[in-house]
């Protein structure tokens, strides 16, 4: 398959290509609000819009820090347990979606395949930006436990979330896209255990 790296490269694309979105033609996002969407569609944007706003807080705390509305320690005593939390989930996520979710979901329509290989490598590159945001935030965490200025640590981390925010944004709705119209119309069951 030729691709081109704006339909692959998830900090330079705009949207999916259509040959991506076999579903999407025919329960559009336009159609959502007026349709009964599968349960799990339904928990899957909860957790996008949760993911959403813990981002769009971790976010705030950063633009608080830079207008000196609060200090390093205050910026500190927030962004580092609300990072740690929404990265380990994050985290966790994305391994149940890439090993198990997504291949059976992919089977379900082979059309689809294509796009759940997309969204699996989206993982990767979000996971480099992840891995980089929390970097920066042992080295501010460092330096300010050590007593001394950590204004550009600080600033050095407020950076990397942003940069983690509009990829992660560009992947919830292209995941949508591709999920919402898979479950709706092809439905899906959990396999059984025991």
């Amino acid at each position: 398959m030729n691709r081109s790296v704006a339909d692959d490269d998830l900090l330079q694309r705009n949207g999916l290509p259509a040959r991506w979105l076999p579903l999407a033609e025919e329960l559009p996002r336009a159609d959502w609000p007026h349709s009964t969407l599968h349960a799990m569609a339904h928990e899957l944007l909860a957790v996008h819009d949760a993911q959403r706003a813990n981002l769009g807080s971790l976010v705030q705390s950063g633009h608080a820090w830079s207008a000196n509305e609060s200090d390093g320690a205050a910026y500190r005593s927030i962004v580092l347990p609300q990072l740690s939390d929404f990265l380990r989930f994050l985290e966790t996520h994305h391994r149940l979606e890439s090993q198990r979710f997504f291949p059976m979901l992919a089977a379900a329509d082979p059309r689809t395949r294509g796009a759940f290989d997309l969204l699996d490598r989206d993982h990767d590159a979000i996971h480099a930006l992840m891995d980089a945001a929390w970097r920066h935030a042992q080295a501010f965490d460092a330096r300010l436990s050590g007593g001394v200025n950590a204004d550009t640590e600080a600033a050095a981390l407020a950076a990397a979330i942003e940069r983690l925010a509009a990829p992660l944004a560009r992947h919830l709705r292209d995941e949508e896209d591709i999920v919402v119209p898979h479950l709706t119309l092809r439905g899906f069951e959990l396999p059984k255990t025991g």
